[in-house]
């Protein structure tokens, strides 16, 4: 089933499993923007949960053995766009069909290009934290020079015992690429540059390096998966 479907039986993930999604979610899109593919839809209904194989090994960042065939699976590629078919430094303009996917870009009128999917990876993070859709303020911030200006964020408060630095940190930067990603994007080109792509491996082995840091979440994990899996099962 998809993730969306998680969260209609009233369930609520656990943040070691919001984690674990997370770490999926940032390795596809990590693979498929090197290769210059937006998906543009990318949402909670497009992802379909994993679980292959009865076997269940400790949890590691390279996926050894039964873990390759659990996961996370991407579909519906019917807008994606494939920007290396198209000329160096192309965006976009336009909204999507989808409300889940109108990236902030859309929302302002302005070019887009990778953002709608990390948007959209943002949405999908907020409902498994949350049980909720996303939902964001901006808010004004003093730079280094003394100048002002505006990031977003979402509106929800996170729990004081999730580990928030890891949290925050993804939809900052997510939802603000033009604050990390380069004087590029910060100019308003370069939305399908590597400066974009650059982000998410970063974040990914930040959440990685958590879990291999605390050997006892790996094994929650596991448990917890598996937990899931007979639930999901019933």
């Amino acid at each position: 089933g998809a993730i969306a479907g998680y969260h209609k039986n009233g369930q609520q993930m656990d943040e070691l499993i919001v984690m674990y999604y997370t770490i999926e979610q940032l390795t596809m899109m990590e693979g498929m923007h090197r290769a210059g593919i937006i998906h543009t839809d990318w949402r909670a209904e497009n992802l379909l949960l994993r679980n292959g194989a009865e076997e269940w090994e400790e949890w590691a960042p390279w996926r050894p053995g039964s873990w390759q065939e659990k996961g996370l699976m991407l579909i519906d590629f019917g807008e994606a766009v494939d920007v290396q078919a198209l000329p160096t430094g192309t965006s976009f303009v336009g909204e999507s069909v989808n409300e889940e996917s109108q990236c902030l870009e859309m929302q302002e009128g302005s070019e887009w290009g990778f953002q709608v999917d990390y948007y959209g990876l943002c949405g999908v993070v907020h409902r498994m934290l949350f049980g909720k859709p996303l939902k964001i303020e901006r808010v004004e911030v003093k730079m280094q020079d003394s100048s002002t200006d505006y990031m977003y964020q979402p509106c929800e408060e996170y729990r004081q015992t999730w580990q928030v630095d890891l949290w925050d940190r993804l939809f900052r930067e997510l939802l603000n690429p033009h604050q990390y990603a380069g004087d590029a994007v910060r100019a308003g080109s370069g939305c399908t540059s590597s400066a974009l792509t650059s982000l998410l491996d970063p974040l990914r082995v930040a959440f990685e390096e958590y879990l291999v840091c605390n050997p006892d979440q790996m094994t929650n994990l596991r448990l917890l998966l598996m937990k899931q899996t007979m639930m999901l099962l019933c």
